[in-house]
């Protein structure tokens, strides 16, 4: 079933109704759904979340940094003592 064709040419909300329908009942519909749902519930869109993110490991990058420097710490020292 070419869907868009037949929603393209749909005048009638109830011919689109019954498009869905019988593509639900054939087991042939996607949902999909973008950003613009989660914004509504007051969530990020995607380039906010990024730039969020930036932001967040801009002013922790140093507690990230000290956590790498004890991990590295903590194996150069049990490879010392294993050997």
């Amino acid at each position: 079933m070419d869907v868009w064709g037949e929603i393209n040419g749909v005048e009638k909300i109830g011919d689109f109704v019954s498009i869905v329908a019988d593509s639900a009942a054939n087991q042939e519909l996607a949902y999909i759904t973008g950003a613009g749902v989660s914004m509504v519930q007051k969530m990020p869109s995607w380039d906010q979340y990024v730039d969020d993110l930036i932001d967040y490991w801009k002013s922790h990058v140093d507690t990230l940094n000290s956590n790498y420097s004890a991990v590295d710490s903590f194996v150069l020292i049990k490879s010392k003592v294993q050997t």
